[in-house]
């Protein structure tokens, strides 16, 4: 069976929204940490929608379909870097803004006309950035590092991080290399 895009895009949708039910169904064990859970289930909610968005980006005018479902991925990836720092108690808001503003900027200068190399290269970075802070917030916190999950939190998120600094930093060398067939295999 062949895999594109789309089919990606609609497994990973199908996956976030599962993964939200069930991280709220966990609520009713986890009562202390429903405010947590509650967050990461809005992450994965987010992702899944911005996922959504993805597919129909052609749709909207300009850069705006990109621009829009970029910010809600990235936001997403916020909300579970959030969520996972509020087990420790710990609130990043003003990181969070800061991030966030930083992608508005980003998609404000480069515009249209800019707009294939921001979605295909530059856009991945905060996701990099957001997916190693995750990695780093599962690390400091000293009630899940028992917990073999936290291993597996932190390996997917660093899987996120390379995968996505890679495609910032190094597939705009390989699409120089081997042209647009090296951007379709990542």
């Amino acid at each position: 069976m062949p895999f594109d895009l789309l089919t990606l895009y609609y497994l990973a949708i199908g996956t976030l929204l599962s993964s939200a039910a069930l991280t709220l169904w966990e609520c009713q064990a986890q009562h202390t940490r429903t405010r947590s859970m509650v967050i990461l289930a809005a992450g994965y909610c987010t992702l899944a929608m911005g996922c959504a968005l993805a597919i129909v980006r052609g749709q909207f005018p300009g850069a705006t379909g990109a621009a829009l479902s970029n910010m809600t991925m990235v936001s997403g990836y916020l909300m579970i870097m959030n969520g996972v720092a509020s087990l420790n108690g710990d609130r990043h808001h003003r990181l969070t803004i800061g991030i966030l503003a930083g992608c508005l900027a980003m998609w404000a200068i480069a515009g249209e006309a800019w707009q294939v190399e921001v979605w295909t290269y530059v856009s991945a970075m905060p996701i990099a950035l957001v997916s190693a802070l995750t990695v780093w917030a599962v690390a400091r916190n000293q009630s899940l590092s028992p917990l073999r999950a936290s291993r597996v939190v932190m390996t997917l998120a660093a899987a996120h991080a390379v995968f996505y600094a890679g495609r910032a930093l190094a597939l705009p060398l390989l699409a120089a290399r081997f042209g647009n067939v090296a951007v379709e295999a990542a």
